[in-house]
């Protein structure tokens, strides 16, 4: 039951940290980038790099 509640812990920190990021990088370009378009194509290569840099990390690593 321990090592599941230590589990769940991390997830939901996880879960945290990845919201905050997801939140406040979207800020940050917006008031850098002005332009619709270039700001949902960084937008989408930021979610990419997200995606696969905690994919990278979870195969190799663990």
């Amino acid at each position: 039951m321990r090592i599941m509640l230590n589990s769940l812990r991390i997830v939901f920190i996880y879960a945290f940290f990845s919201i905050l990021w997801i939140l406040f990088s979207d800020s940050i370009l917006s008031f850098f980038i002005k332009d619709a378009s270039v700001l949902s194509s960084l937008q989408t290569v930021k979610g990419l790099f997200f995606y696969f840099y905690y994919f990278f990390d979870a195969v190799c690593f663990n």
